[in-house]
């Protein structure tokens, strides 16, 4: 089967996902050659496939994140998740970390990589050694989106099931509610993203959106624009220093500040997912 991601580079190698019968969904590698090219490792055994969510949303299966002269990736086991780790060859590709419960990341956030499993936060220099949790949540993170020195999370509380964001560091003293506000949530993601060292997200707020940015303090997070009449939001792209989004059916755009924040121009009917370029 081809492959079922695009190829990222493990040591010197692109790394990628690809499917056969025997294997399922696994990692492989390649050197350009037919004989270069092999399965780094059958990380769930058998048929049953590692990479996340395939083939239903292969953006997610085919995320790698390089730390040192490694990559990482979430694989789905049958009772919840683990984070790989491979160096470029079969050898070097190895589990890092096992949950019972599903778990959301791996991201890079200062030289480390952080992840939730359940309501608890990791972080992880790339061993099994080197992964540990000080932290504990009282909310259950639904996603976890890098940002430079920080992470953002969209953490859904079990009392009256408002979604706040959050940041960490994978810290106990570096994870702070940024703004007692419900993130909101497109199809049950949460509207986040990064653009250069700040977190962009969106919280609903009486009839109508608003637009937040935050440097992962609580000092730092500042209310971008009120956004009236909206109602809901998708397709969020950096491209440089500023942010894209879909809205209202309109293709909007900001840099930040309120006078920064408008609407470029309108889109009707159906629309790819925007994608610029920067």
């Amino acid at each position: 089967t081809p492959p079922s991601s695009a190829p990222t580079t493990a040591g010197h190698s692109p790394a990628f996902f690809a499917t056969t019968p025997t294997e399922g969904t696994e990692p492989w590698v390649t050197d350009g050659t037919a004989a270069g090219t092999v399965l780094l490792a059958d990380l769930i055994p058998g048929v049953t496939s590692s990479a996340v969510n395939y083939p239903t949303t292969p953006s997610l299966s085919s995320r790698w994140l390089p730390l040192g002269n490694a990559l990482y990736t979430r694989a789905t086991e049958r009772l919840g998740n683990t984070r790989g780790r491979t160096d470029g060859t079969p050898d070097g590709t190895q589990r890092v970390f096992s949950a019972e419960h599903i778990s959301v990341g791996p991201e890079l956030v200062g030289g480390q990589l952080l992840f939730a499993a359940q309501n608890k936060l990791y972080v992880s220099d790339g061993t099994a050694a080197g992964t540990s949790s000080s932290v504990t949540m009282s909310c259950t993170p639904l996603s976890v989106t890098g940002v430079a020195s920080f992470a953002l999370l969209a953490c859904r509380s079990s009392s009256d099931f408002v979604t706040r964001p959050w940041a960490s560091d994978g810290s106990l003293a570096g994870t702070v509610l940024l703004v007692d506000a419900g993130v909101y949530s497109a199809s049950s993601t949460p509207a986040v993203t990064a653009v250069g060292t700040r977190a962009f997200f969106f919280v609903s707020a009486s009839s109508n959106l608003q637009l937040w940015s935050s440097d992962g303090t609580t000092g730092g997070t500042t209310l971008v624009a009120d956004l009236p009449g909206l109602s809901s939001v998708s397709q969020l792209v950096a491209s440089g220093a500023l942010l894209y989004f879909n809205a209202g059916g309109n293709l909007w755009v900001s840099d930040g500040t309120a006078a920064g924040t408008h609407a470029i121009r309108s889109l009707s009917g159906k629309f790819a997912p925007l994608a610029p370029q920067g």
